[in-house]
């Protein structure tokens, strides 16, 4: 695969759309039969232009050029048979695109995209997330794990917090004592 570097010095993966597949990422293939509704709704002008008007305002934390913009708007349009993608959809997406397995974990990142609390993720939110789960800063994804992991939303993480989480992903090796003790040790 091929890049080029963006006036900022940044470089950015050619958007390749064969057989429905697009790769929009160096390290993430978008398979669309494999998280698509089917063809989906054609994406409308005015929904793209309203996230790209959005990104404008604020052009100095997005890290992605207009072309891949829509094309995340196009696969969004792919996942959602609506205006929003639901929990669970977007649960599949994790699993399906990212190979995400922890349910809590999962259920952080979706709360992460949607920043307005209302249970489904818009398509601004999730231009957004994605800007910043694929092509964020360091500073940014620091903001965004922490946000993820702090599962009080507080401006810290407790041990037992840590616990939770690493209690769902650690897996117990035979020979190993209680799954607990094993997890406090780390």
């Amino acid at each position: 695969m091929s890049s080029s570097k963006s006036k900022t010095g940044r470089s950015s993966a050619q958007n390749i759309e064969t057989s429905g597949t697009r790769k929009v990422h160096s390290r993430h293939t978008w398979k669309l039969e494999s998280i698509s509704h089917g063809k989906g709704q054609p994406v409308s002008r005015k929904a793209i232009q309203h996230v790209q008007d959005e990104v404008a305002k604020r052009k100095d934390k997005f890290h992605f050029s207009k072309q891949e913009i829509e094309s995340l708007c196009t696969i969004f349009r792919h996942l959602t048979k609506s205006d929003r993608i639901d929990r669970p959809r977007f649960r599949d997406v994790l699993h399906n695109t990212f190979d995400m397995t922890d349910d809590i974990l999962m259920d952080r990142v979706f709360k992460a995209f949607d920043r307005d609390n209302d249970g489904q993720v818009s398509m601004l939110e999730w231009v957004v997330g994605l800007n910043t789960y694929l092509r964020g800063t360091l500073d940014e994804k620091i903001a965004f794990a922490f946000n993820c992991y702090s599962l009080k939303g507080e401006k810290h993480i407790t041990r037992e917090e840590i616990f939770q989480l690493l209690k769902s992903s650690v897996l117990k090796q035979a020979g190993d004592e209680d799954l607990d003790e094993s997890i406090k040790e780390l």
